[in-house]
């Protein structure tokens, strides 16, 4: 018997203890049983077997996606600490809209469509004055020589051409196979900073809490 540590989204600052049959990847997504429902939950480590005297239930079914990295586990656990809000909580956020057997349908739906290499997402290269290219270069290089996450500050009035050293940073980590998070303080802003963004990329994709629960399963499983 194999037993795990899942991760669920409710309001607990810790998970609990599942046992499978058979071994499962760290960072799988697995529905379990809880109480008198069924729950979906991440796997985000081996448990310890000193819990084997307790009665522990077993995982149901270990859905067919993508395992959750190691980092972005590790990220789960960062965020709940620097935030000072439950792990749980902080799942719930991550995997609010799965219901497993909609995601399950649209996940097979979606075998089919092919993944965009960085070539075809980037649609036009941004010139860069010279003070701005000195500037995303700095940024660049203390990006590549941390090897982690980096805080870079960018100061400047309205209209000095910030944007433009952003839209230049994302092109570069696209292009090393990355991706890219953009964060705005409000959802008005989204949409006009989404059309300056499709004038450089080829397609983005838009998240906040006014996009439905289905757009929310498309964009969470073209991002795997």
């Amino acid at each position: 018997m194999f037993l795990y540590d899942v991760v669920l989204p409710i309001a607990i600052n810790s998970s609990l203890v599942y046992s499978a049959n058979q071994h499962i990847d760290i960072g799988s997504i697995v529905i379990v049983p809880i109480i008198n429902r069924q729950i979906i939950g991440i796997v985000v480590n081996d448990a310890k077997s000193d819990v084997e005297n307790y009665k522990i239930k077993s995982i149901i079914r270990v859905l067919p996606f993508p395992a959750i990295s190691k980092e972005n586990i590790q990220f789960l656990h960062w965020l709940s600490r620097y935030n000072i809000i439950t792990l749980g909580k902080v799942v719930k956020m991550f995997l609010p809209f799965l219901k497993y057997p909609i995601l399950e349908k649209e996940w097979h739906n979606n075998d089919d469509v092919d993944k965009r290499d960085s070539e075809k997402i980037i649609k036009k290269v941004i010139n860069l004055s010279y003070q701005q290219q000195k500037i995303a270069n700095d940024i660049i290089e203390n990006i590549d020589r941390a090897k982690k996450p980096y805080v870079s500050l960018l100061q400047g009035i309205t209209g000095s051409g910030k944007t433009e050293i952003y839209l230049y940073i994302a092109q570069y980590i696209i292009k090393l196979g990355g991706q890219v998070l953009i964060l705005v303080p409000e959802i008005l802003l989204s949409k006009q900073l989404s059309e300056r963004f499709l004038y450089y990329f080829t397609d983005i994709n838009i998240w906040h809490s006014k996009i439905s629960l289905a757009k929310k399963r498309r964009l969470w499983i073209d991002l795997q």
